[in-house]
């Protein structure tokens, strides 16, 4: 669930890009100083390499002035407790806006859910992020500080505000130097070696769903999609299938193929196409009948020996999240005491059972915090 967008396509513009890159910015996790966000001096990349869509925020404001004005019912009911600045992001399943608490001053993105429990399939995507995040807790993944409730169809989930995503920086004139790939990269693994240590695959990772903020602090988000390791089978391989609708950009070959089994290594494919991605500062596989062949001739070659472990066509040969963060391009970053997993594991059970029809349209009154609330 990202806090700048929701189910947003990767050829749809973003809103506002903000600037990412803080000179004076430093990463502390868990009190642990040692990783730092890349410096302002290292030299950014040729201008060769840089995206081709300048236009971006004027087409993003164009969009969300177009929102505001003539789509969906933008108002947010939330109380005494925040108040609403603007905004931020539309799509399929609901309304983000930045707030600023009126206690404290923190900014977060509230998302705006309409009709959370009138379709099954919206409903159970709508209750599989939430648990997840609910149960998630990790310094790169998006986390959830409240969800509201403000009547039988209508709930809003409050979130981390990050002010921008990776598909606005890499499609963005602003720099993006070898460091600041490096260390997007290794964000990106620690949060997925969290995530695969619940047994859960995300099965949507792609740069528009990974929050930047102005201290290079990356969270993975939108969970929409994502499954137990152990439910990978033929019958949840082809609802994958049909109900996945996002770009093909960053799917593995084994799902391009319709191939009954997946396991992880799904999403070290797709790591591996936004690690590309960030390299060359466009889509590796932007064709829907052809492959693009790109060289990167200014990558050093532990990151190109990195990329080619991942994006092995054989996912039994795939490197593993953890082998990924063990790698010598990450050792500046690497410390396995720094890495957490994620215990208890993910249940999917709730996922696996039939939807009560009074909790689908919401008949006994029952929001989604209530849900969440009751496991």
């Amino acid at each position: 669930m990202s806090s700048t967008e929701v189910e947003k396509t990767d050829d749809a513009e973003p809103a506002a890009v903000h600037n990412a890159f803080d000179a004076d910015s430093k990463k502390e996790t868990n009190g642990d100083q040692s990783h730092q966000a890349p410096a302002a001096e290292v030299q950014p990349q040729p201008a060769s390499d840089t995206a081709t869509t300048a236009d971006t925020s004027t087409v993003a404001a164009k969009n969300l002035a177009l929102l505001k004005a003539h789509s969906l019912d933008v108002k947010f009911e939330v109380g005494e407790e925040y108040d609403i600045i603007e905004t931020i992001g539309t799509g399929a399943y609901g309304v983000v806006s930045s707030a600023r608490r009126r206690d404290n001053g923190q900014q977060v993105a509230i998302k705006k859910i309409p009709n959370a429990f009138e379709v099954v399939t919206n409903a159970k995507r709508t209750l599989r992020e939430l648990k997840i995040l609910k149960h998630f807790k990790h310094d790169n993944i998006i986390a959830i500080k409240d969800i509201l409730h403000a009547s039988r169809n209508v709930n809003y989930v409050v979130l981390d505000l990050m002010e921008s995503d990776l598909h606005q920086i890499i499609h963005s004139r602003q720099p993006l130097t070898p460091e600041h790939t490096r260390y997007f990269l290794y964000q990106l693994l620690r949060g997925l070696k969290y995530i695969h240590s619940a047994n859960v695959i995300h099965r949507d990772l792609k740069p528009s769903n990974l929050l930047v903020n102005e201290n290079c602090e990356l969270k993975i988000g939108d969970f929409g999609m994502a499954r137990g390791l152990s439910a990978a089978h033929a019958d949840e391989s082809r609802s994958f299938m049909t109900e996945y609708v996002a770009t093909r950009w960053y799917r593995a070959p084994e799902l391009m193929l319709s191939l009954h089994h997946y396991s992880l290594a799904i999403d070290i494919w797709s790591v591996g196409c936004i690690f590309a991605e960030m390299l060359g500062r466009k889509q590796l596989f932007p064709g829907k009948h052809y492959v693009h062949q790109l060289l990167y001739p200014h990558a050093e070659p532990a990151a190109l020996d990195l990329l080619g472990a991942m994006l092995r066509f054989d996912p039994r040969e795939r490197i593993s999240v953890c082998e990924a963060l063990e790698h010598p391009y990450l050792a500046k970053y690497h410390d396995s005491d720094d890495e957490p997993v994620c215990v208890p594991a993910f249940d999917f059970e709730f996922d696996r059972q039939p939807m009560e029809k009074e909790k689908k349209e919401g008949k006994q009154g029952e929001s989604l915090g209530g849900v969440l609330l009751s496991d």
